[in-house]
């Protein structure tokens, strides 16, 4: 994903975008409506980037082949219908042939969660233009694969940014988590008045806790 992928969003009257360059390899973002033709570009644009995955083994110990890539690519799209997200991206945690989502939402500060309530580990964060905010992190085992997501939330007290990695094996959202927080540190979002949301901490929400360290527990 570069700055001229075009990740921009409009909710109500605030609006979302890049404040600066940035060059994320396999990160998409998924058009919200495209022709068959747009489509097809998008998919050929995006498989050309990827075609260092061709020939590494997929979870089924089976080689990659072009078309398992545009066929996951082209996946992306019914994703997208069936979410009502700002933006979507579909992530690909090279060298990895897999994919996992990202969502990015502008929401009103009254539907978030009172944070020492959720169940996950709260701490704070902070991003050049989005200000103070915090990032919730989860983990469980679901059929003995380790499963985590990650959640970043900037919040002016009326619109916040909410940030989100779908639950996905550990050892892949490890993988993107930096480039995760890459993204965070180059949006921008401005209201009516071009003024930017600028984040501030809940007051008494935050928990004394220390970030998951991914790497620490074998997941990276």
């Amino acid at each position: 994903m570069t700055a001229e992928s075009g990740i921009t969003s409009a909710s109500s009257s605030w609006t979302l975008g890049l404040a600066e360059q940035i060059d994320i390899p396999g990160w998409f973002a998924i058009p919200e409506s495209a022709t068959p033709e747009a489509q097809d570009t998008w998919v050929s644009q995006n498989a050309h980037q990827l075609r260092s995955l061709v020939g590494s083994n997929r979870w089924d110990g089976q080689p990659t082949t072009e078309k398992d890539i545009e066929d996951v690519l082209r996946s992306a799209f019914a994703e997208r219908a069936s979410t009502d997200s700002d933006v979507l991206l579909q992530v690909w945690p090279v060298p990895y042939p897999a994919t996992i989502l990202c969502h990015l939402d502008l929401v009103t500060s009254a539907t978030l969660p009172h944070w020492p309530d959720v169940d996950g580990i709260v701490h704070p964060v902070e991003a050049p233009y989005l200000g103070q905010g915090i990032q919730v992190s989860t983990r469980g085992v679901e059929d003995g694969i380790e499963l985590a997501s990650v959640h970043l939330i900037f919040d002016n007290g009326e619109v916040a940014l909410v940030m989100s990695i779908e639950e996905a094996p550990a050892m892949l959202v490890s993988r993107v988590l930096p480039e995760f927080m890459m993204l965070s540190e180059a949006l921008r979002i401005d209201g009516p008045d071009r003024e930017p949301l600028v984040g501030v901490l809940p007051v008494g929400q935050i928990p004394e806790e220390a970030p998951w360290d991914f790497e620490e527990t074998g997941t990276a």
